[in-house]
């Protein structure tokens, strides 16, 4: 299947039912009003009154579709004015953080949201253990929406990589930026036969990369205990490398300083080297649910961002570019070749 061409945002059965999307959708205004907050509370006492009637997927569906309407009509202002003084006093919130992928990503164990545990659960769609009958129903309901399907596309997508890469050169250098699990590394049938040459991991995360250690250990990969700094640095060492990917380190970084690492990337790269960036788009479903209760805020960006990012001078580094989406039309590739 090819993925040359931007796949459509589908719609699914997580896009509300039965709403007059019409009437809830006026024209955005600069600011909001009382009426805007007051609208926001009625609609989470519906979704609250129908979770506690015991109709979980419903109510999430309307849950998301209250979200998108709500953010549409305000500034990025109110909206996180709305998000504190609504969303997070609501009792809603309260049954919702018995989900274990909303508790993990708005406390923050290891430092950020989507850290490595939590895109686990969306990768194995397993909850842990103790998790209460209302927490089953919303974890059950977050593994199976278009964004949970586009993570796992993503894994599928950048190990595909992998593999293509490993047909075209002899026992390649490959580099996972901010690696984590690497989830990729069990979808790659040329690492799993040993056909990668060295397969650098770099993760500021010592936890992390113990794991993985345990997990691909004798197949050519070479953990790199490092921040993302350390590759601007003059003095790094990683050089001659045929694939340099990263998977979810853009949606955290403001464009200067995903323009320098691109550059970094690029010029680590051999000619005809591959750099693959993934990030979400803007339009990507659930992205108010994930802001308003995950409190999990990223960086999202289209075709045309992406573009920016390897415009002016950069782009003598590069001989071909190709960008494309996951079938779910969520997450965004930018595909280099190194000229």
């Amino acid at each position: 299947m090819t993925e040359s061409s931007i796949a459509p945002i589908r719609a699914s059965r997580h896009e509300g039912q039965g709403l007059m999307l019409d009437e809830w959708w006026p024209a955005p205004r600069p600011e909001p009003s009382d009426m805007d907050e007051a609208r926001l509370v009625k609609m989470l006492d519906l979704v609250l009154t129908r979770m506690l009637d015991g109709d979980v997927n419903g109510a999430m569906d309307n849950l998301f579709t209250f979200l998108r309407i709500h953010r549409h009509v305000l500034t990025e202002q109110s909206w996180r004015l709305s998000i504190q003084r609504v969303c997070r006093r609501h009792p809603l919130w309260g049954l919702l953080l018995r989900d274990p992928l909303t508790r993990r990503a708005y406390d923050k164990p290891r430092g950020s949201a989507g850290d490595p545990v939590m895109l686990d659960y969306y990768y194995s769609r397993t909850a842990p253990a103790g998790i209460s009958h209302c927490g089953q129903s919303i974890f059950d309901y977050l593994v199976d929406t278009p964004t949970a399907h586009s993570i796992r596309r993503r894994r599928d997508l950048l190990a595909g990589t992998v593999d293509r890469v490993a047909d075209r050169f002899d026992r390649p250098r490959v580099l996972a930026v901010s690696s984590g699990y690497l989830p990729e590394g069990r979808q790659s049938r040329a690492f799993q036969a040993g056909r990668i040459g060295t397969y650098f991991a770099l993760d500021g995360d010592a936890e992390s990369l113990a794991t993985i250690q345990r997990v691909y250990g004798g197949l050519g990969l070479r953990p790199v205990h490092a921040s993302v700094n350390w590759l601007l640095q003059p003095a790094m060492s990683l050089t001659d490398l045929h694939l340099a990917y990263a998977g979810g380190l853009y949606d955290t970084l403001a464009d200067d300083a995903a323009r320098s690492l691109t550059r970094r990337l690029l010029e680590m790269l051999v000619p005809g080297g591959t750099l693959v960036i993934a990030g979400f788009a803007p339009t990507n479903h659930g992205r108010e649910y994930m802001e308003a209760f995950m409190d999990w805020n990223v960086y999202c960006r289209d075709e045309l961002d992406l573009e920016r990012l390897i415009s002016g001078p950069l782009s003598n580094l590069i001989a071909s570019s190709r960008m494309y989406r996951e079938t779910m039309g969520n997450i965004v590739f930018l595909e280099c070749t190194k000229a």
